[in-house]
C-alpha cells in the first residue's frame, strides 16, 4: 500500500462522514514535526494527493491511528447489534 492510500484510510476511518473532517482529526492527533510545528491538514491533503509523503515514523503513527480507528469502529458496531 502506497503512503498516499495509508493516508486515505487513515482519514476515512476516522470520518465517520463524507468530507474533510478526517484529514483534520487525522492531523491533530499528529505529533510536531521536525521544526516543532503542528502538522496542519493542507499537509495531509498533500499526502493524500501523492504530492509530498509523509517521514517514515509519522506514518507509523498513522498506521497505528488508522488501526485504532477502525478497532474503535468495530466495538461500536458490535455494540449496537441486536
Amino acid at each position: 500500500m502506497t503512503p498516499a492510500e495509508e493516508v486515505r484510510r487513515a482519514c476515512q476511518a476516522l470520518n465517520n462522514d463524507k468530507g474533510t473532517g478526517g484529514q483534520t482529526k487525522l492531523a491533530r492527533l499528529l505529533p510536531l514535526n521536525s521544526h516543532g510545528k503542528p502538522v496542519n491538514s493542507r499537509t495531509v491533503r498533500r499526502w493524500i494527493a501523492g504530492k509530498t509523503e509523509p517521514h517514515p515514523v509519522l506514518l507509523e503513527r498513522i498506521r497505528d491511528i488508522r488501526e485504532q480507528a477502525e478497532n474503535d469502529g468495530q466495538q461500536k458496531g458490535c455494540a449496537l447489534a441486536p
